[in-house]
């Protein structure tokens, strides 16, 4: 049994200080099932992930939504597992919906971040972040993983005798997808000589290869095939999901960190479920939380050869009028990076793109999009295949 995109919703990306994130969600909620043209009681399950991850998040949230909602489940479940866990639950609804439990359900995610600490009132919220980054770099106080993809930038230039000014290229190009964007977080256009221009934030890597820090949220409703052509819903069918993990957290052990294999395998996985090839992607949406990463994604994907990315984004091959457009939505770049919602952000954005309402940013005649999102240093992935 197939499950299907019907309906998704999105708030727009940027700073929500202020706002209860479980509000958020039952917004979400309420729009998704608008858009999907849902009724609430028919809804089956209710997968979510926690309200961030620089708050102290409470327990059984997917429960407690529930009963706001006044909805009996069959399935409930909050997933973390960094990045990639909104797009883990919805591979576990799909999962669901394959095995006939679920006929309707909903994946959501809201988080409202704190982004200025106060010790000891946050200790808590320092030491969990700290302790993310392995036994030995936690001694050194690392509040973010920015160093690690800075190592890896470095090694990428001088594998390929690559300029900073070659990669900083994809930088500008998002920003002009960001711009035909109403959610996005970043719309004003940059230079080349802006993103080197900017803030070094640990070298190579400055401000503007950098995604932000969000607030955001989003919701997408899924469904089974026989609901779907029941109640005569148009839909994007999940056709393949890939998903692989290697054996580090962060800093690969072996193999170099100029190209990450999570990804390659995830992708072949969800490309051999859904009976495709890479050549069949028409649009995708990938989790490039920097301006390297963001390039060696599309290699390790399998769009272009290694250390040929950046040229590639140079000749217009990845803008929406290109041969293959790759993060219309302006990417975590410039959409901006809430890091539990962007998984689904880049569901709905392909969604969009697939049904034909992606607006200004509309790539023409897409029939297949590929959604991919991580954990860690790229060391865990999960690829998904989505087709009209």
């Amino acid at each position: 049994m197939k499950a299907g995109v019907i309906g998704v919703s999105a708030l727009p990306v940027g700073r929500h200080q202020g706002e209860n994130a479980d509000l958020l969600l039952y917004r979400l909620l309420r729009d998704a099932l608008d858009d999907a043209g849902v009724d609430k009681s028919e809804v089956q399950a209710l997968f979510t992930t926690p309200e961030g991850f620089t708050v102290r998040c409470t327990k059984i949230r997917a429960a407690r939504l529930a009963e706001y909602m006044g909805l009996e489940l069959r399935s409930a479940l909050v997933v973390e597992n960094g990045g990639a866990s909104s797009a883990l639950g919805v591979k576990s609804l799909v999962r669901e919906i394959e095995a006939g439990r679920v006929d309707v359900g909903v994946v959501f995610s809201s988080e409202v971040e704190k982004y200025k600490f106060s010790p000891p009132e946050d200790l808590h919220a320092i030491m969990d972040i700290n302790a993310l980054y392995l036994p030995h770099d936690c001694l050194y106080g690392l509040m973010t993983a920015t160093p690690y993809y800075a190592l890896s930038m470095q090694r990428y230039m001088w594998e390929y005798g690559i300029s900073h000014e070659e990669i900083a290229k994809v930088a500008v190009l998002l920003r002009e997808n960001a711009g035909r964007n109403p959610l996005a977080q970043y719309r004003d256009p940059i230079t080349v000589e802006d993103v080197l221009a900017s803030r070094p934030v640990s070298p190579p890597i400055r401000l503007l290869d950098c995604s932000p820090a969000s607030d955001g949220g989003a919701a997408v409703v899924i469904a089974s095939e026989e609901y779907i052509k029941r109640r005569r819903k148009d839909a994007a069918y999940i056709t393949g999901i890939g998903e692989w993990h290697d054996d580090s957290h962060f800093i690969p052990p072996t193999d170099g960190i100029t190209h990450f294999p999570a990804i390659a395998k995830a992708t072949a996985e969800a490309m051999d479920a859904a009976g495709r090839k890479i050549e069949d992607v028409d649009v995708a949406e990938v989790y490039g939380v920097f301006t390297s990463s963001e390039l060696i994604t599309y290699e390790d994907v399998g769009f272009f050869s290694r250390g040929k990315a950046p040229e590639a984004v140079a000749a217009g091959e990845t803008a929406i009028g290109g041969s293959i457009p790759i993060n219309p939505s302006g990417g975590r770049l410039s959409f901006g990076h809430p890091f539990y919602v962007t998984p689904l952000l880049e569901i709905a954005e392909i969604y969009w793109q697939l049904t034909g309402k992606a607006g200004e940013r509309q790539v023409r005649d897409p029939r297949v999009g590929l959604a991919e999102a991580e954990h860690g240093m790229m060391n865990g992935s999960i690829v998904l295949v989505l087709e009209v």
